[in-house]
């Protein structure tokens, strides 16, 4: 394992965590690091309706409105409202029933953009007698929200279920006191890690990709083989499916557009092609139906990062295509940041960086006035093709040249990070950097290497210009594949 600096003494959960807006930082004159959170800001859909979701809307709200997380309530959002003035969380109750609906999809109609993500209170006398995937996720989807809790008891809290949209839910017991803890923390996780979802695209004076060396890419065609292998075998859907989750079809259609951007617990593909561009699947469906003609544009080239999200590079002498092809790209996968971090990284380990000097590298840029990293990093090796895949599984056994790491544990607690966040982020990253092949120049040529997420999924990584096909053949051949570990 590769050697780190010593990290802060925690507790158990989040003991290490203050509230700065920088999402990770390194402790000034020291080689140890921290997670920052952003301040909760919330609003309120309605009103708690049971005494045991006044008892649980009490603790989280003292818990935001503490030191720690310096959050406040705000006013629903319109549209219109400042960005400065939109809370980072609408909390809605139930009505005390399973299954039971909110008003979750006229707010957001409302909310205009960016949209809010919405944190679902319910409460009932007695939990489902049989608790699996799809019966915690039922609660959520038929309530419309993203992430949820549901409160189980009459006068006190007896057990509660813990449900986000990554896929994972998780069974709280022990002492009321306790599980209300537990929620505070989880809901800091989830609502208040920086996202870095933000789409920028340059202009013909930024980054700029010549349109026949995209259409040249073979990223294109790899990534539709796989993508269809992948859907043949079941591992990945070309989209979410909730109507698993909901007898309504329009409501789940509803619910998908308009949960899209935030991300619903979706599959990814990306490639990096040497021209010094990463394609990557889209933003919402069509995971599996990847076309591998670059005209109909089912994948997003992305040449950067920025502090808050990624650059699509402006394609020059692009033809004029009929309306059924691309004039403009769509929005990449909620984890095209850390794809593209993934590759700094990469670069980073094989001159001999470890996880902190990583960090420093994209703090100090950042921090210097940098509003972008490339990510092929001037005076570096230039980076090999590389593929990377996500899907919502583990592995219970695999192949030897398959290395699976885990994110460190004594940073970055064994929790369900929500996509596309800094702290899922750089929660993958550790666990890349801990691998040892991670940092010789030949480790994944040699090998696939992988990270299991808690309550989330697996991402693996391979380079050559067989990277590609050499991880599928690991996913779907070499690697007996299972529902993640719940967190």
């Amino acid at each position: 394992m590769v050697e780190t600096a010593e990290r802060i003494e925690e507790s158990p959960y989040y003991g290490n965590g203050r509230v700065s807006g920088n999402g990770l930082h390194l402790l000034p004159g020291q080689s140890v690091y921290s997670l920052d959170y952003l301040p909760l800001t919330y609003a309120l859909g309605n009103t708690p309706q049971t005494p045991l979701q006044d008892t649980a809307f009490e603790h989280l709200q003292e818990y935001i409105h503490g030191p720690e997380l310096k959050g406040s309530i705000y006013e629903l959002p319109r549209k219109g409202t400042p960005t400065s003035a939109r809370p980072r969380i609408v909390i809605m109750f139930g009505n005390g029933e399973l299954g039971c609906r909110t008003d979750s999809l006229g707010i957001h109609r409302a909310a205009g953009n960016p949209p809010p993500t919405f944190l679902f209170i319910n409460s009932v006398p007695h939990l489902p007698s049989h608790i699996d995937l799809t019966a915690a996720r039922t609660q959520i989807v038929e309530a419309g929200t993203h992430c949820g809790v549901i409160l189980e008891g009459d006068r006190k809290i007896q057990r509660a279920i813990w449900i986000s949209t990554q896929g994972n839910w998780y069974l709280l017991e022990g002492e009321q006191e306790e599980i209300l803890q537990n929620i505070a923390w989880r809901s800091q996780e989830h609502f208040g890690s920086p996202k870095l979802s933000t789409r920028h695209d340059a202009d013909k004076n930024g980054f700029t990709l010549p349109w026949r060396v995209l259409a040249n890419s073979p990223a294109f065609a790899n990534t539709s083989e796989a993508a269809h292998i992948l859907g043949d075998m079941g591992i990945i859907e070309n989209e979410v499916d909730l109507t698993r989750f909901t007898a309504d079809a329009r409501r789940a259609k509803l619910l998908a557009k308009a949960f899209n951007k935030n991300g619903v617990g979706e599959s990814m593909r990306s490639e990096y092609d040497p021209a010094g561009f990463l394609a990557i699947t889209r933003s919402g469906g069509g995971k599996i139906e990847v076309d591998p003609d670059p005209k109909k544009g089912h994948l997003t080239p992305v040449s950067a990062i920025t502090p808050d999200g990624y650059i699509i590079p402006h394609v020059s002498h692009m033809p004029k295509f009929s309306k059924l092809r691309i004039t403009n790209f769509a929005n990449g996968s909620v984890e095209t940041h850390e794809n593209v971090l993934l590759a700094i990284a990469r670069t980073l380990a094989i001159q001999g960086y470890n996880i902190e000097q990583v960090l420093q590298f994209a703090q100090n840029r950042f921090s210097e006035g940098d509003k972008f990293i490339p990510i092929q990093l001037e005076d570096s090796p230039q980076l090999d093709r590389f593929a990377v895949d996500h899907a919502h599984w583990h592995t219970a056994e695999h192949a030897g040249y398959i290395k699976i790491g885990h994110p460190d544990y004594r940073y970055f607690p064994k929790r369900d990070f929500a996509c596309g966040t800094m702290h899922a982020a750089w929660a993958m990253i550790s666990g890349f950097m801990d691998l040892d092949e991670f940092h010789d120049p030949e480790g994944l040529i040699k090998n696939v290497l992988g990270v299991e997420l808690p309550g989330h999924g697996y991402v693996f990584m391979a380079e050559g210009p067989e990277g590609r096909r050499r991880l599928t053949q690991a996913i779907t051949a070499d690697s007996k594949l299972v529902p993640p570990e719940r967190a």
